[in-house]
């Protein structure tokens, strides 16, 4: 099979993917709409609506931490290692289905099934003794301006680096592969911070010594926000890279 990226072949592969896992995909939309419009019917007072919300980002991150489950079976793996697409072709395609595909999907059934619970609530709340039991407000009307965006760049980029880290952990960790990602990721994390702390108290030590004082100066705001935006995003690229190489031992 040529190794060449090939458009046309990539999406061959996507609408493959999709004609496999449109049932599993479908029950798994209703499942999400029926647990939201739960809430939404229970909910007795106005709240904002979050698109990024506990349940969406809960099934996401299981979801790209069991992607590459197939592999652990001989059968299954051989079967997708033998599909005719690249590594980087299935690299892509796996990249736009959990990042693109799956969010809207979880966003749009949770959004319709909390809207949903929303209306049956504002049905029965003029039954009286419901009412009163739940504590239902009767002029409470659920709308599209009730959609909360607040934050929504931050926290769907750090869904996006988690996202990724888990994608690389399904296809680095054959068994267990969530908990092994997140293990590693603590680790990393204590490591990272414990270094921080033992670099930060030396040199403030060795500056004391000589007798200097440590007093660094501000950094500009535009700085932090640079810096907020970069490394998560690098980090995100780095994860991608290499699921891509990672995928390429697999397959060679």
């Amino acid at each position: 099979m040529e190794k060449q990226f090939s458009i046309d072949r990539m999406l061959l592969l996507a609408r493959s993917i999709f004609a496999q896992n449109k049932s599993k995909d479908l029950r798994l939309a209703l499942v999400i709409a029926g647990i939201m419009a739960f809430f939404g019917l229970v909910s007795s007072s106005f709240k904002e609506y979050d698109v990024l919300g506990f349940i969406n980002v809960i099934v996401l991150l299981v979801l790209a931490g069991t992607t590459f489950k197939m592999l652990t079976s001989q059968p299954r793996a051989m079967a997708y290692l033998t599909l005719p697409a690249s590594a980087a072709e299935k690299t892509v395609v796996t990249i736009a289905y959990l990042n693109i595909y799956y969010f809207l999907l979880l966003s749009v059934s949770s959004f319709v099934g909390y809207y949903f619970g929303q209306l049956l609530q504002n049905l029965i709340a003029v039954i009286p003794f419901v009412r009163d039991i739940f504590g239902f407000d009767g002029d409470h009307v659920f709308n599209l301006s009730a959609v909360s965006f607040n934050g929504f760049g931050d926290n769907l980029l750090a869904l996006t680096t988690v996202i990724s880290a888990l994608l690389f952990g399904s296809l680095y960790f054959r068994k267990h592969a969530i908990l092994k990602t997140l293990l590693t990721a603590c680790v990393f994390g204590f490591a990272i911070f414990f270094l921080d702390v033992i670099v930060i108290s030396s040199a403030g030590y060795a500056f004391r010594l000589n007798g200097y004082d440590v007093n660094l100066p501000d950094l500009p705001g535009w700085i932090g926000t640079l810096v907020e935006y970069t490394v998560p995003s690098v980090i995100t690229l780095f994860f991608w890279f290499m699921t891509y190489i990672r995928l390429r031992e697999t397959e060679a």
